[in-house]
């Protein structure tokens, strides 16, 4: 546990993480502009964030992770915020992602061009923000009942088995 904010919706919980680099665990990044053999890059990353709690309800509010790049040559952030409220469907209210934010800075690829040769090289770092909105949400329901007992099938030699009345 980290803290009480105060949002919207009243007091929420925080609760702070931290996962250490896993070498089983890789973060697959792009790529190596020269590399005549694999050019992706796979490291291995840990990461932090927090987990916002509605504490009356144990809802998830809000959910941010950061990953630990210090050294990773061609990313140097990535980062992601997804925010939840409450959405009502169909007479049920149900706790849902309303945004996602998502912000990174990594070294673009260039090609340099000389004299017929053309030379991959790294560029300058870029920073890209994607921001995500959900709406228009659906809910897709189904019913079923079990029913005891096996109908005889057309065409087969089943038996008809007693099946109780309606």
């Amino acid at each position: 546990w980290s803290r009480w904010e105060r949002g919207s919706a009243g007091r929420s919980a925080v609760f702070r993480f931290v996962v250490p680099s896993i070498p089983s665990i890789s973060l697959v990044g792009c790529c190596f502009p020269d590399s005549d053999v694999d050019p992706v890059i796979r490291i291995s990353s840990g990461y932090y964030g927090e987990i916002v709690v509605d504490p009356e309800t144990g809802a998830v509010l809000r959910s941010q992770v950061q990953y630990d790049l210090q050294g990773f040559v061609p990313t140097e952030r990535s980062d992601i915020t997804v925010t939840y409220a409450p959405v009502a469907i169909g007479g049920n209210t149900y706790v849902l992602p309303q945004k996602s934010v998502s912000i990174s800075r990594e070294r673009s690829t260039k090609q340099l061009s000389e004299w017929n040769v053309s030379v991959p090289t790294w560029g300058p770092y870029e920073t890209q923000m994607n921001v995500f909105t959900f709406d228009r949400y659906h809910a897709f329901q189904t019913a079923s009942r079990i029913l005891p007992g096996l109908p005889q099938m057309p065409g087969t030699n089943n038996p008809p088995r007693s099946t109780p009345p309606h």
